[in-house]
């Protein structure tokens, strides 16, 4: 298994406000993440609603100790037969 970096990038809200197009586009286009800080506000993250969607299901399945068990012994299993195979 592959794991994918995530490319994180840091702006101020000034600049989030003035490129939100170019953001949105570079957060599609490779993954990413932007974290906007405003100052004397708590960040915010942009990310896709995919990736989103993707990192709540992930949560969904792993919020059961038994589930997450049964998951990670597969993922375990799957790369123990990729590295046999290399």
């Amino acid at each position: 298994m592959r794991v994918m970096k995530t490319k994180i990038t840091e702006v101020k809200y000034a600049y989030a406000c003035a490129n939100l197009g170019k953001l949105c586009d570079e957060v599609l286009s490779e993954r990413g993440v932007v974290i906007i800080r405003k100052e004397g506000k708590a960040k915010v993250a942009l990310i896709s609603a995919q990736e989103l969607s993707s990192l709540k299901e992930t949560l969904y399945l792993l919020q059961s100790p038994k589930n997450a068990l049964r998951l990670l012994t597969a993922l375990n299993r799957a790369k123990s037969r990729r590295s046999r195979k290399s």
